[in-house]
């Protein structure tokens, strides 16, 4: 397979990227509102796969917004100085991205309310926003612009803005949340003013020479913010050179189930409202939409829908998925099943995680993990779900000659008879790949097999 679209490199304002493989911004709280080690090696697995851009959880930049990584003060640059210091050697290039969850954030101070265009409550939260004055105006713009030039004093290569997913960039811009009479509210031309005027203070404190970014997207609504505000936005940040590229998405906190499709929503479920606003520049263009494979990413290229595919979800399942797919090895990947229980589901627990995984987050823990064992030996495996398949798989990988056996005729456990309920069918590729990996390490399963004293001692 070719993959000559996905594969080949792209060049944005100076900065060279290796492939159009991108992981998009995506909290994690691995570093607890810093760049930690653990998330530095979480990161460090990913460049050493083969990614070629990869994006920073959108940090933070003023305290009412407390966040899953904040830039409050100059200390992120130590921080961002270690993570390119072990990012760099792997080739893969990395961005940061800066935002305000506004009416949807929770402040760091307590008392303060969550600071948004206007005074509306929050969809998710209930509380009731804080109607940022002139001077809060101002005091935010300077905010990016200062986490900015932390982030290129840090070794970063570009920044990216988010003005997306109804948080506080896009509350400016929809007439739902935006209610003020000022300069900042009103027309379409005033509700775009706040995100241009962060863009232009960023790009001054920048200069013309590092790369900025923007993400938006229509946020999901029949009232809010539809793809062609979008495209109008890009557009006019486009004509005032304030950006170098478009990330496109999809969603918003008042429609969250769109932001991150689960296993329900087609391969490219965003692409119909993202080529309205991709096709409306000349812009380098990135899209989203639960691709999980490089030749469902390579396609959308080849079609001109856009310039740039993310896989964020695809790599928080197998962090390798570019290097096997480059020598051969595409059915080696681990596949996402769209779950979202760990990723998603898992920063409610406090960390991102991941249900096919078991490495996400505590890569460094897990260092050396999986290195072949000097004195191999025959591992027994009771029950043949998918954890015990796991197990299987992890000891084949050690060098043990291992037997899997499992009461039931079929493996996969629950997830065997899960996979048939309507819109269900992807959780089955996490057995499907269990399965295929333990035939290809030589794991002797033994289906239809209770096992007890007489076949513990037989199998020594």
């Amino acid at each position: 397979m070719a993959l000559e679209h996905i594969l080949s490199p792209l060049t944005i304002n100076g900065v060279e990227l290796r492939n159009r493989v991108v992981r998009t911004a995506h909290g994690t709280n691995i570093g607890r509102g810093r760049v930690d080690d653990d998330l530095i090696a979480y990161h460090l697995a990913r460049g050493r796969g083969g990614v070629g851009l990869s994006l920073l959880e959108a940090a933070s930049v003023h305290r009412t917004d407390i966040g899953t990584l904040r830039i409050h003060d100059d200390s992120c640059i130590a921080d961002y100085r270690r993570l390119m210091a072990a990012i760099r050697p792997t080739g893969m290039r990395m961005f940061q991205q800066l935002g305000h969850l506004g009416h949807d954030g929770t402040p760091m101070d307590d008392g303060v309310q969550p600071w948004s265009a206007s005074a509306v409550r929050s969809p998710n939260y209930g509380w009731m926003a804080h109607e940022m004055t002139l001077d809060e105006i101002e005091e935010m713009i300077a905010c990016f612009a200062r986490a900015a030039v932390w982030g290129r004093e840090g070794g970063l290569e570009g920044v990216e803005i988010h003005a997306a997913h109804g948080y506080l960039l896009q509350e400016f811009q929809s007439p739902v949340t935006n209610l003020r009479t000022d300069r900042y509210g009103g027309s379409t031309e005033n509700r775009m003013r706040f995100t241009l005027d962060v863009l232009r203070a960023v790009r001054a404190a920048v200069g013309p020479d590092y790369v900025v970014g923007v993400r938006t997207g229509a946020d999901g609504t029949d009232d809010g913010v539809d793809a062609e505000d979008c495209a109008d936005l890009v557009r006019v940040i486009e004509a005032a050179g304030l950006a170098d590229y478009v990330n496109v998405t999809f969603g918003s906190c008042r429609r969250p189930h769109k932001i991150i499709g689960a296993m329900h929503e087609a391969t490219g479920y965003e692409l119909p409202t993202s080529e309205v606003v991709t096709k409306a520049t000349r812009l380098p263009s990135l899209v989203t939409g639960r691709f999980r494979t490089l030749a469902e990413a390579d396609d959308v290229i080849a079609n001109g829908l856009a310039d740039l595919v993310g896989m964020t979800r695809a790599h928080i399942a197998d962090p390798d998925i570019v290097r096997k797919t480059v020598a051969g090895r595409a059915h080696e990947v681990r596949p996402c099943i769209a779950c979202n229980q760990g990723c998603v589901g898992g920063l409610s627990l406090g960390r991102l995680g991941c249900a096919v995984n078991a490495d996400v987050g505590v890569e460094r823990e897990h260092e050396g993990a999986y290195d072949a064992v000097s004195e191999p030996r025959t591992v027994l495996v009771v029950g043949g779900g998918p954890s015990g398949m796991e197990a299987a798989r992890v000891a084949a990988v050690r060098g043990h000659r291992v037997v899997l056996c499992e009461a039931g005729p079929e493996l996969g456990g629950n997830i065997a008879s899960s996979r048939r309920f309507p819109h269900h069918e992807l959780i089955g590729d996490s057995i499907d790949w269990l399965s295929a990996e333990l035939e290809r390490l030589q794991v002797e399963v033994r289906c239809s097999t209770r096992v007890d004293a007489r076949l513990a001692a037989e199998l020594a």
